[in-house]
Order: structure tokens, then sequence, then C-alpha cells
């Protein structure tokens, strides 16, 4: 049949494109709730001496149990190895800055602030003591270093440092959703864009080229960051650098009519609700 013929080609794709693959294959679910082929067979043979069916198809009644069974110590093996790994890079980050690091004293800095080679990126990284790394680089060029504490306090007002660990767990417990990983991937997009913003509210607006050009030299020497790392960073992927270049090269509009327009919409919508 096309849906026999479909799911084998499918098959097929899976094995051809993956090396390690894992394909569950189920026909005929049937459990004690509900309508099954199963429970019609029997009420049939309870009602009739003779049973009718066609010959034409082949089946392995699957029980929903057993499925069920499967397919969870399948999430949990997935689960603990995503934990483990996690658990894992932090823990030897962690090690590798605690090590490597050397206090920078910065006046009046509501956090920590220390340089280290063992990151690619100031960051702030750290849940119940976080603290703002820096780059060497970062720290011996005035400009870059205003910029980053500038950019890496926002992430800190935000609570970003804690909503990466929750971002993490979110990971860890759907590991096989896909969609839950570019929702990961979006949300960091997005601190990072709302850091910008706080940050050139900071800087003022002529400071829009400089940051901007502080962001690309941070990029150029640093790697994609990694999502099963909690510590927060400046930097990203050179699709998120480009669109974050175009944000801040767009002067912001008039913030009167913007806040007024906001009011007029509002006021109309609740007028057509209630009227």
């Amino acid at each position: 049949s096309v849906y026999g013929r479909t799911k084998l080609e499918g098959e097929l794709a899976v094995s051809g494109l993956l090396e390690k693959y894992f394909i569950v294959r189920i026909a005929w679910v049937f459990g004690l709730n509900g309508k099954n082929f199963i429970k019609t067979m029997l009420n049939i043979g309870k009602k009739f001496e003779t049973l009718r069916v066609v010959n034409d198809q082949i089946g392995t009644p699957t029980y929903t149990l057993d499925l069920s069974r499967l397919l969870y110590h399948i999430w949990f093996l997935g689960m603990t190895v995503m934990a483990a790994v996690i658990v894992s890079c932090n823990l030897h980050l962690a090690l590798r800055l605690k090590r490597s690091r050397r206090v920078l004293d910065i006046p009046d800095s509501l956090l920590p602030v220390y340089v280290t080679a063992a990151v690619p990126t100031p960051c702030i990284f750290g849940l119940f003591r976080p603290a703002i790394y820096l780059t060497p680089g970062a720290a011996e060029d005035e400009t870059v270093l205003r910029h980053a504490l500038t950019h890496e306090l926002p992430h800190y007002r935000h609570c970003d440092h804690i909503w990466s660990v929750l971002r993490s767990f979110c990971l860890v417990l759907h590991w096989y959703n896909p969609l839950v990983w570019i929702a990961a991937k979006v949300s960091r997009a997005d601190a990072e864009l709302a850091c910008d913003e706080g940050a050139l509210a900071r800087l003022g607006e002529s400071q829009r080229g400089d940051y901007g050009r502080t962001l690309i030299g941070l990029t150029c020497s640093a790697p994609i960051s990694d999502l099963l790392i909690t510590a927060t960073t400046m930097t990203g992927s050179a699709g998120s650098i480009r669109e974050r270049i175009k944000l801040l090269m767009k002067r912001p509009r008039n913030t009167i009519l913007t806040v007024t327009a906001v009011i007029l919409m509002v006021t109309l919508i609740v007028g057509c609700t209630f009227a």
C-alpha cells in the first residue's frame, strides 16, 4: 500500500542520513481504554460463531503499556546523557575559570570582575555567585572594556544567568524536541538584543558605531556560543551578529509617538470589546 511504502521510504531515508538511529515500529495500537482492533475482534467473537475478516493485511498489535514503557526508557536514557553532558561542560568551565582568573578592580561594580583566557568572549558565569569574566584583550582596551561591562550588567539585572540554567533544564527534559532547541537559541538571541538596547541606553546614541565595531571585533576572535554552557555571552553566530548590527544602525523612533499610538490602539480595542 501507499501507506506502507511511504513508511518504508521514511525509514530508509533516516538510515541513509544518520549513522546512529533508533526506529520504533508500531501497528494496530491497543490498550485498556478506547476503541481498537483487538477489542473489536473480541466483541465480534462473543456475538458471532464465525469471524469474517480480510486476509490481505498483516500486522503486529502493539500494546500501549509496552510502547509507553519503551518510550519512557528511551526518554530517560536521553535525559540522563544530556544532563551529564551539560553538568560536565559547566563544571569543566568553572574549574578552568577558577584556576586562570585574576581580579580586575572596577570601582562601584555590581559584580566581581575577573580577567581570564579561559573564555573567548566577555560573559557572566555562576548561578549563586555570578561574576563577570573578561578576555585579556577586552581588559586591555578601554573602549572594549567599557562596552563589555555595560553589556554584561543588563544580563545580571535581567537574571539571564538564571534563565540560562532554566534553558538547560528544558533541554534536558525535551532533548528529543527540535522546537525546544530552536526556542532556546531564540531566547538566548533575544537576551542579547535586550542587553544591546540596555547598553546603548547607558552609553548614549553617539556610541552606536563604536559599540557595533566592538561586537564585530569580539565575534571575529570568538567561536559560536554553545547552548550547553550556562554562561551569558556578548557574541553569537555570524547571522545573529549581523542582525544585531542592523538593529544597532537603526535610529530609535520617537518614544512619545510610539507610546501615544499604543495608548490609542489599546483604547480602541477596549472600546470595541465592551461597546
